[in-house]
Parts: C-alpha cells; sequence; structure tokens
C-alpha cells in the first residue's frame, strides 16, 4: 500500500515537473497550452486519477503568476477551475466510457467543460472587473478551447501507445 502511495506521489511530481518546465519555457500558447493540457490528463491516466490532476492542475496557474508568465493575477483562479473541470470530466467519463473510443471522447467533453467554465469565468467575472484587452479575453477562452483539445487528442495517444508498450511487455 506504502509502495502504491509512493509511486502515485513520485508520478504526479514527475508531472507537475514536467508541467512547470514547458511553462517555463515561455513558448507560444499554442504550443504550451496543448502541453501542459495533456499533462493534467496523463496525471489522471498515469498519476494518482483525479486528485492528481486536480494538484497539477491548481498549482500551474498560480506558478504562471509568481513567476511573471501570466500579468492577469485574477484569471488564475478561474484557469484553475477550468483545469479542475478538464480533469473531473475526463475522470468520470473515461471510467464511465471505458472504450478507446471513450478516452478521446471523454478529452473532447473536458476540453468543453474546461472552455465553459474559463468562458463563464473571464467573460462575466474577470473582464468587467479589470478590464481584459479583447486579445487576453480570447487567449483565456476560445485559444482555451483548442488547446485543450489537442492537449486532451495528445495525451490520450501517449496513453493508448503506453498501453500497448504494457501489452508487449507482458507477452
Amino acid at each position: 500500500m506504502e509502495n502504491h502511495r509512493l509511486k502515485i506521489l513520485v508520478r504526479t511530481s514527475l508531472l507537475l515537473a514536467l508541467a512547470l518546465a514547458v511553462q517555463s519555457m515561455r513558448m507560444p500558447q499554442m504550443v504550451t497550452g496543448p502541453v501542459i493540457n495533456a499533462v493534467l490528463i496523463l496525471a489522471v491516466a498515469l498519476g494518482g486519477g483525479m486528485v492528481s490532476g486536480i494538484l497539477v492542475g491548481s498549482i500551474t496557474p498560480w506558478v504562471a503568476v509568481m513567476t511573471g508568465i501570466m500579468v492577469f493575477a485574477p484569471v488564475a483562479p478561474v484557469i484553475m477551475a477550468g483545469n479542475i473541470a478538464l480533469v473531473v470530466v475526463f475522470a468520470v467519463l473515461s471510467r464511465s466510457l471505458g472504450s478507446s473510443t471513450g478516452d478521446f471522447l471523454a478529452a473532447v467533453a473536458a476540453a468543453l467543460a474546461k472552455f465553459a467554465v474559463m468562458f463563464v469565468g473571464i467573460r462575466w467575472l474577470v473582464a468587467p472587473s479589470i478590464a481584459l484587452p479583447p486579445p487576453a479575453i480570447v487567449m483565456l477562452t476560445t485559444t482555451q478551447l483548442y488547446t485543450a483539445v489537442i492537449g486532451g487528442m495528445l495525451a490520450v495517444s501517449i496513453i493508448k501507445i503506453l498501453g500497448r508498450l504494457e501489452q508487449f511487455k507482458s507477452t
């Protein structure tokens, strides 16, 4: 039991470190976003399930604010909520749908959930109070949908490849 917990802790820590390393590279959002979203889903699938994904998704926005990557600090809780929506919807649907196709559908549904949470949070809560410029609103809403879908497809593909490797190892 303790060995299993240690394995979950190590995997979650490694995925968080990967996410933070990618964030710190300050690449364009269409590169960083899909990788971070993929890491969130991989944390669910390979880490400790929903809890691992929620931890990674909750820490990364705050580190982005503290390191100056995200200059609008009031959006961090919205990004955090969007990440949590992505993780929870993926975890629940991938478990209930079960099949290989189900994982891809779960990833798309999770991306839509993240988009919905972020759209509401940015448009109705944050933007009116801090006068976000229109390009920032697009970056924090519509672009999030694209990066979450791409990241979800990337993560599910990695999960499938790793599953094949595990099957190969066991034969």
